[in-house]
């Protein structure tokens, strides 16, 4: 931010750009085949899904209050009503 002389929005804004166009990236690579065994790229592809959902919105890492919490409560304690 200092070395472009950008608010924040504006440098989170790119960095989003960045994380989609190396979402995109993940999506095409995942889709050729490869010698790797499927198990080991989808330990990869989750791990960086976790990363994603943690970070989207902030350091939900850190404070998890704040971020990540209510994902994760409703995710895996809240009833599902049917």
């Amino acid at each position: 931010m200092e070395e472009y002389g950008v608010i924040a929005q504006e440098a989170y804004d790119v960095f989003n750009k960045h994380v989609e166009s190396a979402w995109k990236d993940v999506n095409k690579g995942f889709l050729k085949p490869t010698e790797m065994p499927t198990e080991v790229l989808n330990r990869v592809l989750n791990l960086a899904r976790v990363i994603n959902v943690l970070y989207k919105e902030g350091d939900g890492y850190t404070y998890v209050e704040k971020v990540a919490k209510g994902g994760i409560s409703s995710l895996l304690i809240e009833l599902i009503t049917l």
